[in-house]
């Protein structure tokens, strides 16, 4: 059930890859990794969110930045996303990340500088960083979203995702100069594709964690 809304006001989706033994010790549980070239895909999605609110949330509206680092599974007989570190900025939202939607929730800082077509964002959890700067191209379509994993206390459950496809989609030349945070999170043995894809105006929806 979609409970709270918010317009991701600058998104980066970074394509990644790391080895499938790492993987299966970040997804656990026996879930099936979805896979590539005999690597496990990665995923990792940072936003600037604005106005996030809906009935979970008390007035004023929270603006927020989030880094969602994600691992490709197989749920259901389709390619779905296992959360396994959500990095936030706002003490609150971090708070209701961890309790209510029930993310793995790291507490974090977040610097960027944005132009018309790129953009540079940095992220700092745990005194380790990723840097990344993007520089955007050609039009791209929208991608379906997938269903959304997370574990928590030894269970798993689902976060109902949905999203409003933003007018502003780009493929990205993406240079990622500091990774110590990506290795901390995904294993040494992870990395990052050249081309990713840079939204701005993209509707962001989610709800309360569903135990499976």
């Amino acid at each position: 059930m979609v409970e709270l809304y918010g317009t991701e006001a600058l998104t980066v989706e970074l394509s990644g890859s790391l080895p499938q033994d790492t993987a299966r010790e970040l997804t656990k549980d026996g879930l099936v990794l979805e896979t590539r070239e005999n690597r496990a895909v990665a995923s990792l999605l940072i936003f600037r969110m604005n106005a996030l609110r809906g009935p979970l949330l008390p007035i004023p509206r929270f603006d927020y930045w989030e880094a969602l680092w994600r691992v490709g599974i197989v749920w259901d007989g389709r390619p779905a996303w296992f959360g396994c570190a959500c990095d936030l900025d706002h003490p609150f939202v971090a708070w209701a990340g961890r309790a209510l939607v029930r993310y793995p929730v790291r507490r974090a800082s977040f610097d960027s500088a944005e132009a018309e077509a790129s953009c540079a964002v940095t992220v700092t959890a745990s005194g380790l960083s990723l840097h990344l700067g993007a520089t955007c191209g050609e039009p791209v379509a929208a991608a379906p979203p997938r269903r959304l994993i997370v574990r928590a206390h030894g269970s798993l459950y689902e976060i109902p995702w949905e999203e409003r496809p933003a007018s502003y989609r780009r493929h990205a030349e993406i240079d990622v100069t500091d990774s110590s945070l990506a290795h901390a999170t995904f294993g040494r043995g992870a990395s990052f594709e050249r081309v990713g894809v840079v939204h701005r105006g993209r509707e962001h929806r989610c709800g309360l964690a569903q135990r499976l």
